[in-house]
């Protein structure tokens, strides 16, 4: 899925980095703003919620916007309490919606 996003984002000729590692998943610039995302299963959540709130904590220090994807739509709701939260179904019209909004 983050291959996806990077393909689908460097395809409207964004500059995509990804990253496998305490970065996120994916970082792109829209204009002049930094925006990450975020692909989560659920497991993080499941498994170390302080691991969490510390992600969310630098996503919001380090990068204009973001948000999560979830590979898993059951999760989405969980994650809503971070911030903006996407279920893998809604991503490309998000994204469309995301550059439309740039572009105008």
């Amino acid at each position: 899925m983050i291959q996806d996003i990077a393909e689908f984002l460097s395809g409207k000729g964004l500059k995509v980095c990804t990253y496998q590692t305490a970065k996120p998943d994916v970082v792109f610039e829209l204009g002049k703003k930094k925006v990450a995302v975020e692909v989560e299963t659920g497991k993080i959540l499941k498994k170390d919620k302080v691991k969490m709130k510390n992600k969310v904590q630098l996503l919001k220090r380090d990068y204009d916007s973001w948000f999560f994807v979830m590979t898993d739509p059951n999760n989405a709701r969980k994650y809503k309490e971070f911030g903006k939260t996407i279920d893998k179904r809604g991503l490309a019209n998000y994204l469309k919606k995301l550059l439309k909004n740039v572009s105008s």
